[in-house]
């Protein structure tokens, strides 16, 4: 499917005194799609936002055979990799022809509250991006995206920049781009692996504990330990323990209660279905006792 033909009408939410159009995105691919539908049923239950999963495994974005620079490394992009979808966060301004707003998340993203403070906060309309700081950077795994501003982020563009690599796939990520305006978004709205009261939007990034994949074999890419001297540490990281085969448990048993909850809301509201969840875990991208962390609440 060409990615154009995804184009999808915008909903309106009235901010103050204007109209805010805003469309929701959930990056995805087929393995981390069951998340996205529950990311998506979060979303459309707790707000009057649309959500749509932008799944890169079915659309021809010219990725296949990508070479890109990262931290002035040239890599060859990986369609297999769990965290595949990530360029596709910067998709949306194209989507929508540069007009509107879009709220863009990863498939790991869980609104565990109404979004309505998330939308008032939004009062200047001046900004290209808002996001999160990190790190003397921003984190584009939550952004809201003013499109009309964005036409330097048209997605030909960005992969033409990557493929001769005049744009870095770090800094893309980043956002550590010239001549944009972010503004900064409080955490609550992407907290990672955190949850209290305040927390609107929880972000369960670690990939290593995300609560549907504990017990699996690990199937993302990590970066290399580096060595000891001359030596190789990942050997010896092994042997402490401190180089798992395999997903762990979530360090936050309430984050992992929470998690299988908002599944259980999913499954009641019709956002996702048992034959979904068993068809994901024989393709191995879900723990084998799913249904029954599900069932145990």
């Amino acid at each position: 499917m060409d990615y154009l033909s995804l184009f999808c009408s915008c909903e309106s939410q009235k901010v103050g005194f204007f109209i805010l159009i805003l469309r929701a995105f959930i990056q995805a691919n087929s393995k981390q799609l069951l998340g996205a539908k529950i990311a998506k049923s979060c979303l459309e239950l707790n707000s009057n936002i649309k959500a749509e999963i932008i799944n890169v495994d079915t659309l021809d974005l010219g990725l296949n055979d990508l070479r890109y620079k990262r931290n002035g490394t040239w890599q060859t992009y990986k369609s297999n990799d769990l965290q595949s979808f990530t360029l596709v966060r910067f998709l949306p301004p194209s989507l929508l022809n540069f007009k509107g707003y879009a709220l863009v998340i990863d498939p790991d993203i869980f609104a565990l509250g109404s979004l309505d403070d998330f939308i008032n906060e939004i009062s200047d309309l001046s900004f290209d991006i808002i996001a999160c700081e990190k790190k003397q950077a921003y984190d584009s795994s939550v952004m809201v995206m003013n499109c009309a501003n964005l036409r330097m982020l048209a997605w030909d563009k960005i992969i033409h920049e990557l493929r001769s690599g005049s744009l870095d796939y770090l800094d893309l990520m980043s956002l550590n781009l010239n001549d944009l305006k972010i503004a900064s978004l409080d955490r609550r709205f992407n907290s990672l692996d955190y949850m209290d009261d305040s927390t609107v939007l929880l972000h369960t990034t670690n990939r290593l504990t995300q609560p549907w994949k504990t017990g699996l074999r690990i199937d993302f890419t990590r970066n290399s330990p580096g060595f000891l001297g001359p030596i190789p540490r990942k050997p010896f990281l092994k042997l402490a323990g401190k180089w798992p085969s395999r997903y762990r448990p979530h360090p936050n048993r309430n984050i992992e209660k929470a998690f299988f909850a908002l599944t259980k809301k999913a499954l009641i509201s019709g956002y996702i279905e048992e034959n979904d969840i068993r068809g994901q875990i024989l393709q191995g991208n879900v723990r084998k006792d799913f249904m029954k962390c599900v069932g145990d609440l």
